[in-house]
């Protein structure tokens, strides 16, 4: 894997349900920047599901990455800023009726 060099991390939507695919990037793409700050050195990946089913949304960072609790707290609290609401209030009727599902890759 390349080192992102001190860029911002990039995100990357691997797969999405309940909203069209390029309306859920573009709501998930500023957090780069806000991850930037969760980063202590080097390089690394995350796996990240957003799930909203019946008015409540569960974000989960995906077993495999080992992060420190003062990390792990960053990027919940950078993935919690998303407005998940306009999301699904944006997608079609037969979208919104299966709820909302994400899953992110973030890299840095």
């Amino acid at each position: 894997m390349a080192t992102n060099c001190g860029a911002a991390p990039r995100v990357f939507v691997e797969r999405v349900e309940g909203s069209a695919l390029a309306r859920t990037k573009a709501a998930f793409a500023p957090l780069g920047d806000r991850i930037d700050e969760c980063q202590v050195g080097g390089s690394g990946t995350v796996q990240v599901s957003v799930e909203r089913h019946e008015g409540e949304t569960r974000i989960a960072i995906r077993p495999g990455r080992s992060l420190r609790v003062e990390q792990r707290r960053c990027v919940l609290e950078a993935l919690s800023t998303v407005d998940i609401d306009d999301l699904q209030s944006r997608a079609s009727p037969s979208e919104r009726a299966s709820g909302f599902a994400v899953t992110l890759r973030v890299e840095w």
